[in-house]
């Protein structure tokens, strides 16, 4: 079995590896002589899509198509509402933007511009003369390189997960050519060793075994506490964390939650040894960034090696005893995984007494092998 090297802290691929250059143009945006960036929301507003009706009614037959669509339109309704209200005089699209542009310019510098996102194409006899018109108005005003961001954000899932997306593409003007594209998504959420791989944007709906279509009502009202303060402050941070990751990802240098970032997202991916590389960087550079020493612990589960997880799932409660979720990562892996119910109580009763809600897996699991 292939293992996943953990201690090395080496990046085995070039960040910007693959991408091919013009002879003419620069080979990245740190590079360019004149870069310009944009970015846009789509939507302009916080996104809620927490109802699990809609896809689950879906998959049950022709007539959940209708009536799923119609729970999904009244359950989220219930709480975009107060969402958007604890919102009030708040905008997260053009605080996620001067996030991306200070980052940028941290390494770019003062010569980069912002310019207009590209426009509807509604009604244009061709999309690509549009964006080619566009390439070359931008190119006439000086720029020679474009990195368009395309920015997403919002509570997805039936527990409230708040995640950012980032869709960014680099190219040279005003031939188009792609230096660089990639999708990074972000949360604020400790990796845990009972979710699912994917992207939490793509809302997932209920098991069709699950009589009960539910919200977990207290993970999704958290957001409107305080008037809205923690879904701010924990909005922001995923934003920074998905600018750093494009920050890092274009080669523009290292940064510890850019590299720990990515990692997540290939760990989602399933490519376990890039986000192994990218874990061991962000250690290297943060070696007190305890939530990517967490994901390690489960990106080597997933990846087959179990008894190494366990062992750096250990090492993290000892080194840091009030870290909950490394606590319900130990519980889920001895009652799923190795039937231990004695260790796995422990090691349950200790996450829940440091907050994290209870799960019925491993209280089933722990029930089975007792």
């Amino acid at each position: 079995m292939r293992r996943i090297l953990i201690t090395s802290f080496a990046v085995v691929a070039t960040l910007l590896a693959g991408c091919a250059t013009t002879k003419e143009g620069p080979a990245s945006i740190g590079a360019a002589q004149s870069p310009a960036f944009s970015a846009k929301a789509t939507p302009s507003e916080m996104q809620v899509s927490v109802s699990p009706a809609g896809k689950t009614l879906r998959v049950l037959g022709s007539s959940g198509i209708v009536l799923g669509a119609g729970a999904d339109a009244i359950v989220n309704s219930k709480y975009r509402v107060p969402i958007h209200e604890s919102l009030e005089g708040y905008n997260p699209a053009d605080k996620f933007k001067d996030i991306i542009k200070a980052k940028l310019e941290s390494a770019v510098g003062a010569k980069l511009a912002e310019v207009a996102p590209m426009g509807s194409t509604a009604g244009a006899k061709s999309v690509d003369d549009v964006i080619e018109a566009r390439w070359s108005g931008l190119a006439k005003k000086g720029h020679d390189t474009l990195l368009d961001c395309q920015m997403t954000f919002g509570v997805y899932g039936s527990d409230g997960t708040l995640a950012t997306k980032l869709d960014g593409k680099l190219v040279t003007l005003p031939d188009g050519h792609r230096l660089w594209d990639n999708t990074i998504v972000a949360t604020t959420e400790p990796v845990l060793a009972n979710a699912k791989l994917g992207d939490p944007t793509n809302r997932m709906g209920m098991n069709i075994t699950n009589p009960e279509f539910t919200v977990d009502e207290e993970k999704v009202k958290r957001w409107t506490a305080d008037g809205g303060a923690v879904l701010k402050q924990r909005f922001e941070q995923a934003a920074n964390a998905a600018a750093a990751a494009m920050f890092v990802d274009l080669g523009l240098g290292d940064d510890a939650v850019g590299h720990y970032t990515l990692g997540v997202l290939l760990m989602n991916k399933e490519k376990h040894q890039e986000a192994a590389d990218h874990l061991a960087k962000a250690l290297q550079l943060d070696p007190n960034l305890i939530d990517a020493r967490n994901a390690h612990a489960v990106n080597m589960a997933h990846y087959g090696q179990l008894d190494d997880a366990i062992s750096t799932a250990k090492s993290t409660t000892e080194a840091n005893p009030d870290y909950a979720p490394a606590w319900f990562n130990l519980a889920y892996w001895y009652a799923v995984k190795k039937k231990d119910a004695a260790s796995a109580q422990t090691c349950y009763d200790k996450a829940i007494a440091l907050g994290m809600a209870k799960d019925s897996s491993i209280e089933k699991a722990i029930k089975k092998a007792s």
